[in-house]
């Protein structure tokens, strides 16, 4: 463009120098031409913004993170001359467009209608744009350029994966409670009995152990005196690191609250979820009516919470009393959150979910103390190529 514009400011010199020069009908012939070229360009490039007509669509709009969808847009040429040099330029913070090449210039003839298909996928959960940002508009010979801001843009929201959850061995009836803050719970606790299994029952509720000596399946029958709940606390304090990290932590934090909320919900054990947004919130997780509301929230939640991942455990210490696991979610560890527990959550079988995008010395060093003291830490990283591993 540079070029072309050095072009015209040449011809145009010359041309004037022509007309003081010499006069006559061609040197000023020549001199309105070269004036004309840049006016004319402009107001081409002003028709074609205004009378440009552009349209996008999405199979659905509310989408599953990393889902294809189909994704088509169409612009439309209603005037009787050509359109060129129409170039897209799309949304890539949160979502790209899969098979298409974002350097083509489009050139409508008269009447002419262009459409794409394609897919789009969006790479985070939550409320955005997609598709189309904005046109840019070039003049023939391009000397001008205008964008074409998108009038109406695509707004999606974005539900978070539901994956498989890697811990759920942490709230299994017969694991090994070596590591738990308090190994031997007390007998006085308890109150079991058993009775003959019974088709329907879950399996987490044999008595594997008085099974082998009855030579028969033995299920336990729970008092109201037995802790039996798993307690899933989410922490959605800001996650203060890049931007593209923080997203990935964030649906780390997500994902795994509702991997772990699913498991329990699949296999028939109460749990509740606790997290702070606008307040303290305690969501049961037991009905269908109770799952969909806790799935469709994880898609608006913003990471602004108040509340760090001690003061959750501090305020959610009083529903301790039916409680047995307790799942803590987060992105830190400290020794504030370790004090909470160590002063009132002996008795219950904690584990922490540590969500973070590399693991340093001083994360490293913060594990090290937690499992010293008997806490239970599962360290998950996430990084751009999505979850690594535990």
């Amino acid at each position: 463009m540079k070029k072309n514009w050095i072009i015209s400011v040449i011809l145009i010199i010359a041309s004037g120098v022509l007309v003081s020069n010499y006069g006559g009908t061609i040197p000023y012939a020549l001199f309105y031409f070269s004036i004309l070229i840049p006016i004319t360009s402009f107001i081409y490039i002003v028709i074609v913004w205004d009378r440009f007509r552009f349209s996008q669509v999405t199979g659905k709009r509310v989408l599953v993170k990393g889902e294809p969808v189909d994704y088509l847009f169409s612009l439309e040429n209603q005037d009787q001359f050509i359109y060129s040099g129409i170039k897209a330029y799309f949304f890539h913070d949160n979502s790209y467009i899969v098979g298409i090449n974002e350097m083509k210039e489009f050139c409508l003839m008269p009447g002419e209608r262009e459409e794409v298909k394609t897919n789009l996928c969006c790479r985070y959960r939550g409320r955005y744009f997609v598709g189309v940002k904005y046109f840019v508009i070039t003049d023939y010979l391009h000397l001008f350029n205008i964008a074409y801001e998108v009038p109406s843009q695509l707004p999606v929201t974005v539900l978070p994966r539901i994956v498989e959850w890697k811990d759920s061995d942490v709230i299994d009836e017969d694991k090994d409670e070596k590591n738990t803050i308090s190994s031997m719970r007390e007998e006085e606790q308890i109150d079991i009995q058993v009775r003959q299994y019974v088709t329907g029952d879950p399996m987490r509720q044999v008595h594997w152990k008085l099974s082998a000596k009855a030579g028969k399946l033995m299920t336990r029958i729970h008092h109201a005196s037995v802790k039996l709940e798993v307690m899933i606390i989410m922490d959605l304090s800001p996650i203060g690191i890049g931007e593209e990290d923080k997203l990935l932590l964030e649906d780390g934090i997500i994902e795994e609250t509702l991997a772990a909320a699913n498991y329990c919900y699949k296999k028939k054990i109460p749990c509740f979820v606790c997290f702070e947004q606008n307040g303290y919130n305690r969501l049961p997780i037991q009905t269908i009516n109770e799952w969909d509301e806790f799935y469709m929230l994880c898609a608006k939640f913003s990471f602004i919470g108040n509340m760090p991942s001690y003061e959750l455990c501090e305020t959610s210490k009083q529903w301790l009393k039916t409680v047995k696991h307790a799942i803590i979610i987060t992105h830190e560890l400290n020794i504030k959150l370790y004090n909470i527990l160590k002063s009132s959550y002996t008795g219950i079988e904690v584990c922490i979910l540590l969500i973070i995008s590399a693991l340093g010395e001083k994360e490293k060093k913060r594990i090290e103390f937690f499992e010293e003291k008997g806490v239970t830490v599962r360290l998950i990283t996430f990084r751009k190529d999505g979850k690594i591993g535990n």
